[in-house]
């Protein structure tokens, strides 16, 4: 996909379908790193551009809002992606595509008083293909089959932008 390609919040909210207030949320408190890579004019008026790899991140931070995770255990896996405090939404998309990744696992540990654990503990695993495996019995996991997913946006945004199929 060409690098000078971007889409605007509207698009945005189109292609992941998210809405726009969460959307602005997200990109208002730089929450997970979210933020547009252009932005035009100044103030309330500027409008927002996104690239391709800010738009991965976003799909990321949604699908995983919609699979029931918290904010701090979102932040916790893209930290886990990213192998960084801190990781950023569109490095851990851009990460999980380099990596031909078509599962993420979030396994919890459940904080116990004889590990001491204040928190939960969450271990992520990126699964390149689709063979499940074994989960402890006392983890609960989830799964985000973003192969599929980010697959699917590609094929919406080509569509969008009118891109031939191969590019």
């Amino acid at each position: 996909m060409p690098a000078f390609l971007t889409f605007d919040s509207n698009e945005v909210c189109e292609l992941v379908r998210i809405g726009p207030l969460l959307l602005n949320k997200f990109v208002e408190r730089k929450t997970y790193g979210i933020q547009p890579s252009v932005r035009s004019g100044k103030g309330r008026g500027g409008r927002r551009l996104f690239s391709p790899d800010d738009v991965f991140g976003i799909a990321l931070v949604w699908w995983l809002f919609e699979s029931g995770l918290r904010s701090n255990v979102i932040q916790s896996v893209l930290d886990g992606i990213c192998q960084a405090k801190s990781g950023r939404a569109d490095q851990a998309a851009k990460r999980l595509i380099e990596k031909k990744v078509q599962i993420v696992r979030v396994q919890t540990q459940p904080r116990r008083t004889d590990r001491g654990l204040k928190l939960p503990r969450h271990l992520v695993f990126l699964i390149a293909q689709e063979k499940p495996n074994v989960v402890r019995s006392t983890a609960i996991a989830l799964e985000v089959s973003v192969g599929y997913l980010y697959s699917i946006l590609l094929d919406k945004m080509k569509r969008l932008t009118g891109l031939p199929e191969g590019e």
